[in-house]
């Protein structure tokens, strides 16, 4: 946007002409007049314009299009005569010179990818957004992350496998990936949950890759993108550091991290020291014991369904639960205690961080 005001700007001071640009879509992207547009607007579609050019004698303008723009850039000036014509494709083609040398050319990937770290201007994110305006719109929000020695390209090839072309897989660096998935219809999956889950274990079983995919959420609005691809970065970068062992991490499970957060370390300390007495703090060390208690949670505390997924018999497992409930006084196969041992270990590696 920039590039091209400082492209008009020169016209405007020597001419005195004013000049309105808007989206393919329509909507005002800016004017050198000012903040409002100089002339009064009517829509016309791209294929409306044979040579490029229309003039509409009654309002007295002249439209220009530009095509470099993706969904096109719709121009309008004063006048709607031969020299007005003149005016609007000079104008028009400055503009489009301006567009190849610009960012507003890059592809899909590359759109994103400057989408989630907020460096598309305003040109560019109408531009994007034209493109994603169905009323259908549902999408998945992911993102994946690999350790530093593997490679990235066998996750993204393999997510192309996957994906359709409505599907977006965006690499934002050495380790990361955003990958938006189109959802609804005739999907197989009952959330984006479930086909973390699904997608984690197949990049386990085909690759076998060390890899974390943060669950942002289900997005029904463009508007809503950014921030639920930052909700799937705050779930990794939360859950890398309470769950280790977990290979998915979502959001919603870590809202009440993202609150405790917000509170002084003092104050969480001081919760952590009425929930768990002194004495009771090796538990939280004890590796067997905490990932017995973490698988035994995500399991929904069933005790039969714990002892098949860790390869463990019953009475094992039960003797590890009657360990953690001496030790801390809390019978964790009851919600409330599971509840109240979820949040102690939350805050023993806030407390830390």
């Amino acid at each position: 946007m920039k590039e091209i005001f400082e492209t008009l700007k020169p016209i405007k001071e020597s001419t005195g002409l004013d000049i309105d640009l808007y989206s393919g879509t329509g909507s005002l992207l800016f004017s050198t007049d000012g903040e409002k547009p100089a002339y009064k607007y009517k829509h016309h579609a791209a294929n409306e314009f044979s040579d490029g050019i229309i003039s509409d004698t009654d309002a007295d303008v002249t439209y220009f299009l530009c095509k470099s723009a993706p969904q096109g850039l719709i121009g309008v000036i004063a006048g709607s005569n031969n020299v007005s014509r003149n005016y609007a494709v000079m104008v028009s083609q400055l503009i489009e010179k301006t567009l190849l040398g610009s960012k507003i050319a890059v592809d899909k990937e590359e759109r994103f990818r400057l989408l989630f770290r907020g460096e598309l201007n305003k040109l560019q994110l109408e531009s994007l957004k034209s493109g994603y305006r169905d009323a259908s719109f549902n999408y998945y929000v992911l993102s994946l992350v690999v350790k530093p020695q593997q490679k990235m390209s066998d996750i993204i090839s393999l997510l192309q496998t996957v994906s359709d072309s409505d599907d977006v897989i965006t690499q934002m660096d050495d380790n990361t990936v955003a990958y938006i998935k189109k959802c609804g219809g005739a999907d197989e999956y009952s959330s984006a949950n479930d086909f973390a889950y699904v997608l984690h274990e197949n990049i386990i079983e085909e690759l076998r890759v060390d890899v974390k995919i943060s669950v942002g959420g289900t997005v029904h609005k463009f508007d809503d993108l950014v921030s639920a691809y930052r909700n799937s970065m705050f779930a990794y970068n939360f859950g890398s550091m309470l769950d280790p062992n977990s290979g998915v991490y979502s959001y919603k499970e870590y809202v009440m991290v993202k609150m405790l957060s917000d509170i002084p370390k003092d104050s969480l300390a001081e919760y952590f020291d009425t929930l768990l007495d002194k004495s009771s703090i090796g538990i939280l060390k004890d590796d067997e014991l905490m990932n017995t208690a973490d698988v035994f949670m995500k399991n929904s505390l069933n005790i039969s369904e714990t002892s098949r997924n860790m390869y463990m018999h019953r009475n094992t497992l039960i003797y590890r639960l009657d360990k953690i409930e001496n030790a801390t006084g809390l019978n964790i196969r009851h919600f409330n205690d599971a509840l109240t041992f979820r949040l102690i270990t939350m805050l023993s590696k806030l407390v830390k961080k």
